[in-house]
């Protein structure tokens, strides 16, 4: 063979391996895309423990806790090939004290073959109450996420590959989360997040100018929801579960599942990621600041198939005191610094009572708005019924002298039964008798003195009835007279007497 025919097949055979190095990075690539995203372009990876902390996933939960918490979580996956995806996470939150707000911090460092994902945000939540039992709250996030490829882990053909070469390793972004979360007697949790806010495009530049690698950060959107319904004895409790995600141009995906909890120390659960994976979950609480939970997915699809599994690990403490001991429902003061188990339980009975005793003092000052508000009401009135008063007494001293000059027979008292139209009321029989000579003297009817069974009052009356109809017929034709109106004593209208 001569030379010019061996340099041809060379040159041939460095085209070839160049080819073949492009086509096995692009096939690793999307083997890790597929197995990162569980088949569903879910970037970042679910949390199946997340029921233990809504922090995890979603920073309107900073606030969450009544204590601050520190949670460890691992999560491994296994797989036929090698570079399988595992991730930690190591979270502090916790609630500010005397204030609707909280803080958090969330570190998480995540490796899928040769892509290695590094982050850490800080969070900012606030707690507005909704009513006596439920909350709303909003959360932000911000921070760094830095990825980054090692390149030489990736196995080529050629050693020279051009898409291997001069490319930089690292590429750090600014990034954030927002979520909504809302909270009804820690009963009944939801929550609405977004991740990879930013949806930044890491850029891999390559100094020869060409061969760039581009990875788009896409948008992912998490709803969830569980509600905890509690036996009678309160010894256990069941809190079905369900969650749906999607990523910003991929169909949606669905989380579905039930756990079992026996005296609030032990869990047990059953899930189903629809269409991808089966779900165990366990749980121990093993004292007042320690939690365990361990979950395990087992691959049921053909994308990700039986041979794939993923194991979680979970473990938090609790501190006393610090941000200050409020839960995710409305706010209220609490002990801190409890020495033992036992103190603590009589603490939270103690804030118990205080809280009821606080709904109390509400309760109060609404009712002494409301009392303040009738007095006021009241006093109104009695100045309208001052004026009327002064108007009839002035009429009665005008005329006196008058009437005490009429020789006029002593009206008898009338004995009778029937509705009665009163038209003044007093104390002393002399009185009565000045005002009944007053209606005479108006022209406007007869009048009579009625005296009450008490014997306390007396009553001058302008006329009776037997049925209380043509008494009411009766009364509604003075209380609209100008002429009548002026007569009537003590009330702005005249009213009813049954005797």
């Amino acid at each position: 063979m001569n030379n010019t025919s061996r340099k041809s097949t060379l040159k041939m055979k460095t085209k070839m391996e160049n080819v073949v190095g492009r086509f096995i990075l692009v096939a690793t690539l999307l083997i890790v895309i597929l197995v990162g995203n569980t088949a569903n372009a879910q970037e970042n990876a679910f949390i199946n423990s997340y029921f233990e902390n809504p922090y995890l996933i979603n920073p309107a939960f900073s606030g969450a806790k009544k204590t601050p918490a520190v949670y460890l979580v691992h999560q491994n996956a296994i797989v036929e090939f090698p570079g399988s995806p595992n991730s930690q996470m190591i979270t502090m939150n916790g609630k500010l004290k005397k204030a609707n707000m909280g803080m958090g911090i969330k570190i998480r460092n995540e490796k899928i073959n040769f892509i290695n994902i590094f982050s850490g945000m800080l969070s900012y939540s606030y707690l507005m109450p909704v009513s006596e039992k439920s909350s709303l709250s909003f959360g932000l996030s911000a921070g760094i996420n830095n990825q980054s490829i090692s390149f030489d882990q990736i196995i080529a053909a050629s050693a020279d590959e051009d898409v291997l070469l001069n490319l930089a390793d690292d590429s750090p972004t600014i990034d954030g989360e927002f979520g909504l979360g809302y909270n009804l007697n820690n009963k009944f949790v939801a929550g609405l997040s977004v991740q990879n806010l930013f949806a930044n495009k890491v850029i891999y530049q390559n100094d020869r100018g060409q061969d760039n690698l581009t990875f788009s950060k896409l948008r992912q959107y998490l709803l969830f929801g569980h509600y905890t319904f509690t036996s009678k004895n309160e010894q256990f409790a069941v809190r079905p579960i369900v969650s749906i995600g999607s990523v910003e141009g991929f169909p949606f995906w669905y989380n579905v599942g039930t756990h079992v909890i026996y005296k609030d120390s032990y869990m047990i659960g059953v899930g189903y990621k629809v269409g991808m994976a089966a779900t165990a979950t366990l749980g121990v609480k093993v004292n007042e600041r320690f939690t365990f939970n361990y979950a395990f997915d087992y691959g049921i699809n053909n994308v990700v198939s039986a041979n794939f599994t993923s194991h979680e690990v979970l473990i938090s403490y609790e501190f006393g005191g610090g941000f200050g001991n409020v839960a995710s429902a409305p706010a209220r003061t609490s002990r801190k610094n409890s020495k033992s188990d036992a103190d603590q339980a009589q603490f939270e009975q103690l804030d118990q009572l205080e809280e009821k005793a606080e709904n109390l003092r509400k309760e109060i000052e609404e009712q002494q708005e409301m009392f303040d508000s009738n007095a006021k009401e009241i006093r109104a009135l009695k100045e309208s019924s001052k004026s009327y008063q002064e108007d009839i007494e002035k009429i009665i001293a005008e005329n006196l002298s008058k009437i005490k000059s009429i020789d006029h027979k002593e009206e008898e008292i009338h004995t009778g039964e029937g509705y009665f139209v009163v038209m003044g009321s007093f104390e002393t029989l002399s009185n009565a008798k000045v005002h009944q000579q007053a209606i005479k003297r108006s022209g406007v009817g007869e009048p009579t003195i009625v005296q009450n069974k008490a014997k306390t009052y007396f009553y001058v009356c302008l006329s009776s009835f037997d049925n209380y109809k043509d008494a009411v017929k009766e009364l509604n034709k003075i209380n609209k007279s100008d002429e009548h109106s002026k007569l009537i004593v003590g009330s702005k209208y005249s009213w009813l007497y049954l005797k």
